[in-house]
């Protein structure tokens, strides 16, 4: 490196010097990003980031979006129900099933169990519209600053309906975020696509009781799918099972029970 003499002269007698390192001619400084310069920075990055939108969509669209189920066939799925042989006054004998299920509308589930599965699967069930923002960025926060503990997905009950029903299982990290992105696509069209089939039998609801409806409706589905575990599966099964009575009539105890079954 050169260095350049430069005189100092102090107030008083005598002379000092200093030496100095010389600015070279290939020196960088941020004072040269000016004008021309500094445009032409801005492009780039612009040009980087839209590239980089463009491979994401590209992805998105190839590994996603295309080929996505119909979620509108979710509310006519038939579940798979117990054949239940009785002899000639009408006494249990056996069942024959692949799985032991009895599906129940929503009317025949008690809200004991109603509130007990809310309030341990999705608090906010009620007010959000199948996604729930802030789950989600508890979720992600989780995820970065605790990534040992697995990818956390902030599942709403609409998400795992969706998931169970329409999705297969993802093995690599990288296909369960396949999986999560289409759930959450599909979620998110599942609420109007219900309201609207609901809305043709029931033109007479208002905008609150139709989202009712399609709140308890979502809720119908999920409790007659799940499994709860012994070989039950939906919520009159399993109130049959573990407590020797039907879903309407579970009480507090017992509905708190099978609301923490389910995984």
């Amino acid at each position: 490196m050169n260095f350049e003499t430069r005189k100092i002269y102090p107030q008083g007698n005598g002379v000092r010097y200093s030496y100095q390192p010389k600015r070279s001619k290939y020196s960088f400084s941020f004072d040269s990003f000016k004008g021309q310069d500094k445009e032409k920075m801005k492009k780039r990055v612009l040009g980087i980031a839209t590239a980089v939108l463009l491979i994401f969509a590209f992805w998105l669209t190839k590994n996603v979006v295309s080929g996505l189920p119909d979620v509108s066939s979710i509310n006519n799925m038939v579940f798979s129900e117990a054949t239940d042989i009785q002899d000639r006054n009408g006494k249990s004998l056996y069942k024959l099933y692949e799985q032991n299920r009895e599906y129940v509308p929503f009317s025949g589930i008690s809200q004991n169990m109603i509130n007990g599965i809310i309030a341990i699967e999705d608090q906010r069930y009620w007010d959000h519209n199948g996604l729930d923002p802030m789950g989600i960025l508890r979720a992600a926060v989780s995820n970065v600053f605790h990534p040992g503990r697995g990818l956390q997905g902030a599942s709403t009950i609409s998400q795992q309906l969706v998931r169970n029903l329409l999705l297969s299982k993802g093995q690599t990290f990288m296909e369960k975020v396949t999986r999560k992105l289409k759930e959450m696509i599909l979620t998110s069209r599942l609420d109007s696509v219900l309201s609207d089939q609901i809305e043709q039998t029931n033109k007479d609801l208002s905008s609150d009781e139709l989202r009712k409806e399609m709140k308890n409706k979502i809720l119908e589905l999920y409790l007659n799918y799940i499994s709860f575990g012994n070989n039950a599966f939906g919520v009159e099964s399993a109130s049959k099972t573990y407590f020797d009575k039907s879903a309407k009539d579970l009480d507090v105890f017992e509905a708190s029970i099978l609301a923490s079954i389910p995984k």
